[in-house]
């Protein structure tokens, strides 16, 4: 079978810095069921490389190698878009000989405004990959392809593939033999709760524990009508947590201390969830867990972390999105203020860290509903030990196949500046640091100074201390 070089890329190759160094956790598995099947593998963190060594040449890493048969791109989230198409025109002038194929949510959005776009790519994964990329690793018709025809346009492959449940029960996501410098990667990704001194040298890895989301939030990408519209996906898919559970065991052989979950556990479910944590209690040591919960935290998963998981290495994630609850349960969120702060009692009786985050500009929030959204994040502050939250506040970038882009009249939007694939790799191409002017995350909601709102926040953080995290510029 055909050797194959997978490059995870930067999403400014001007810029050093590990910016989005997050591998997705499908390209993982795929890359390993590879490898499983006698494949041989390199791969590449682009962002990793340029942190090791900010000098780092892929022409030259490329010139030091032999030319693969394949070589992978993920283009999975939208912040890749430039870099994707950098990166295929830089691997097509080091190896002419190689086909190129890009895959991820964002590539099937824009499969074939990919093709047009960048010369360099040979054929887009549009949807599931895990049948194609074998397939084409084994120089058969591939389904779910998007390749060019003989007159160079775009065609869909007769074939489509959708993942079973033995293939994603078998799924390794935790292997990174075939990746240059896996341990640096792993020390990138660790979210380090404020518990964890900064001297603490800690590791951390995503583990694939499901697929899709129950739920509809505006600005999501990844949204349950987002699945449904991008690959047919029309229920929450989940891997057997017993085999969950060895995946753990296996990250903690290797010296990953947080393990992070792609999907809530509250979302798949209470017999799941049992299962998959009374499987972690045969295991010898308490792991870390890194867990995002999609609307609140369980009372029952809360138990399960202060029993199970390693208190030090552990955090959980919760979105509350605005202080304000019209715009929180506008925006996909199913909460009140009292329960969002019950629950964080809670979570503060059984010694669990939390990081909470709002969002500065979706549809609703303005320099009225900040006030409560800068209330709302003071009470938390002063609620919780110092050393168990950290608070932050966000603008979110318009996401490809979000509700909101479908439907920006319906929110409010008078203005969407992010609609092809074009876009999004100017927008990505786009001077950094963030300047918070109208319209420069994708679309306008009249009558609001983000700049103004975007100070208030980072003003009252200086008084806070870390705890408080002032908005993101990059």
């Amino acid at each position: 079978m055909s050797a194959v070089v997978y490059l995870h890329p930067e999403p400014r190759p001007d810029r050093a810095g590990a910016t989005y160094p997050v591998l997705p956790v499908g390209a993982v598995a795929h890359m390993n069921a590879l490898v499983a099947a006698g494949v041989s593998v390199r791969g590449l963190n682009l962002p990793v490389e340029r942190v090791l060594d900010p000098a780092f040449s892929l022409e030259g890493w490329m010139a030091a190698g032999s030319e693969p048969a394949l070589v992978f791109l993920d283009l999975h989230w939208y912040e890749h878009a430039a870099g994707v198409v950098d990166t295929a025109a830089r691997v097509r002038r080091g190896w002419p000989g190689a086909r190129i194929v890009v895959g991820g949510l964002t590539a099937t959005r824009f499969a074939e405004e990919l093709l047009a776009l960048c010369p360099a790519v040979d054929a887009v994964v549009a949807g599931d990959a895990e049948a194609a990329v074998l397939a084409l690793a084994r120089g058969e018709e591939a389904p779910n392809l998007v390749s060019r025809g003989p007159d160079g346009r775009p065609v869909r492959s007769g074939a489509s593939a959708t993942t079973p449940q033995a293939t994603l029960d078998a799924m390794d996501s935790v292997s990174l033999g075939w990746l240059a410098h896996a341990d640096a990667y792993r020390r990138m990704v660790h979210s380090r709760p404020a518990r964890l001194g900064p001297s603490i040298d800690a590791r951390g890895q995503w583990l694939i524990n499901g697929r899709g989301c129950a739920f509809e939030c505006l600005y999501c990408g990844g949204a349950r009508s987002s699945h449904q519209a991008l690959s047919g996906l029309s229920r929450v898919l989940k891997r057997d947590p017993a085999t969950l559970a060895r995946d753990v065991a296996r990250l903690q052989a290797l010296g990953v201390q947080q393990v992070a979950l792609t999907l809530d556990p509250d979302m798949l479910g209470r017999r799941h969830q049992d299962a998959f944590f009374e499987a972690l209690t045969a295991q010898s040591t308490r792991p870390g867990l890194y867990v995002e919960s999609f609307q609140l935290p369980s009372v029952r998963l809360l138990d399960h972390l202060a029993r199970r998981a390693d208190p030090e290495h552990s955090e959980l994630a919760i979105t509350p999105l605005s202080g304000d609850e019209t715009v929180r349960w506008r925006n996909g969120k199913r909460y009140d203020n009292a329960a969002l702060l019950e629950r964080l009692d809670a979570l503060a009786a059984r010694d669990l860290s939390v990081f909470v985050f709002f969002s500065l500009n979706l549809p609703g929030e303005d320099a009225h509903t900040l006030e409560a959204t800068v209330a709302l994040a003071e009470r938390i502050l002063d609620r919780l030990p110092p050393d168990r939250v950290r608070v932050m506040n966000i603008c979110h970038t318009l996401d490809p196949a979000s509700p909101l882009l479908r439907d920006p009249d319906g929110h409010g939007v008078t203005e969407v500046r992010l609609r092809t694939l074009a876009d999004y790799v100017a927008y990505g191409q786009a001077p950094r640091p963030f300047t918070f002017e109208e319209g420069e995350r994708g679309f306008v909601v009249p009558g609001r100074d983000l700049r103004g709102m975007v100070q208030r926040w980072d003003e009252w953080c200086l008084g806070r201390g870390g705890g408080a995290i002032p908005v993101p510029r990059v």
